[in-house]
């Protein structure tokens, strides 16, 4: 025993500090993981700051470029590369290993991170099924709903959850460990197996959930605002346009029940005017042009948004107008 540093030194050479786990504490790995997104957010600002007009411009799309540079990030460093240690995990001494103790290859670091980054990046993404057919459309919007709230779930319930292992779902997946280092890899107990039937009861819900709620709901024809939304688009301040019809109900006990019925339209903006009530009266009188149903309703609600949203950093104005036809 070197009772200067307190570590036990093992026939292969290794040092084991003493009192201390292999598999990281729960905070150790949250810590570290909030250094690495203040790390990544660090990158974004920066970014946002040369490209803001172009995020602005490719909307969506944007969170791809966030993941893209994570994913190298995350992968890169995870890897044999950085000896799996990225610098959140630098900071607080831990390291991705495999059940040997070794850091894992890039490809395995890569396929790892995507199993954690794909959910995040989608959460709060909307893509247009304008162009494929509605049973298509729906089973995309189906598998896009099961990644992102079956993988959340997962992520979180089994790293809250699996105290002998600490792995969450792109840790199982991929068989690797997150440790302290300079301990010594031991002999652990497998995952408990309810933790994965868990995981694969949730997982089966989120797909049928959708399916039965949709059997039950009705939905009011939104014919014609597809036109309205061309005809708003061709504005040159406009980037991008969400259209949508449907009613609101409020209580009280005067009155009873209330119905208000809306026509909103979220308009993206190629130029911070959020606060331009002008453009807003415009729009909504293109919006009640181009769409006749929107005199039949309560208000017409204008949101207009100048943003960017990388994922990894996001900048988000918005100003809502309501105007009754």
């Amino acid at each position: 025993m070197n009772q200067e540093d307190n570590r036990t030194e093992h026939s292969d050479g290794q040092f084991e500090k003493t009192g201390q786990e292999w598999i990281c504490g729960f905070w150790q790995r949250i810590i570290a993981n909030w250094i690495d997104m203040a790390f990544l957010g660090l990158i974004g600002f920066g970014s946002g700051y040369f490209l803001e007009a172009y995020f602005v411009k490719i909307g969506v799309w944007g969170r791809l470029i966030g993941f893209c540079v994570a994913i190298i990030y995350f992968g890169v460093m995870n890897s044999t590369i950085f000896n799996g240690q990225t610098l959140g995990k630098k900071a607080l001494k831990l390291r991705v290993v495999n059940i040997d103790n070794n850091p894992i290859s890039l490809i395995r670091s890569l396929g790892r991170y995507c199993i954690l980054g794909i959910p995040y990046f989608l959460n709060g993404a909307s893509f247009s099924n304008e162009n494929i057919s509605p049973f298509w459309g729906h089973v995309l919007s189906l598998i896009i709903w099961a990644v992102i709230c079956g993988g959340f779930f997962s992520i979180i319930y089994l790293y809250v959850f699996n105290r002998i292992t600490r792995q969450s779902l792109h840790d199982l997946v991929f068989g690797t460990y997150v440790v302290n280092v300079g301990i010594k890899e031991k002999n652990i107990a497998n995952v408990w197996k309810p933790h994965l039937i868990v995981v694969g009861v949730f997982f089966i819900a989120v797909l049928i959930v959708p399916l039965v709620k949709s059997n039950f709901s009705q939905q009011e024809p939104l014919v014609g605002l597809k036109n309205s939304q061309e005809t708003l688009m061709k504005n040159p301040l406009v980037n991008h346009v969400s259209v949508l019809v449907g009613k609101t109900t409020s209580s009280s006990i005067k009155k009873g029940d209330t119905v208000t019925t809306f026509v909103k339209a979220q308009i993206f903006l190629k130029e911070n005017q959020v606060l331009n009530k002008a453009l807003a009266r415009e729009l909504a009188g293109t919006l009640a042009n181009s769409y006749p149903q929107t005199m039949e309703k309560d208000i017409a609600l204008i949101e207009l948004i100048y943003a960017y949203d990388i994922g990894i950093f996001k900048k988000w104005f918005s100003y809502k107008y309501t105007f009754k036809p």
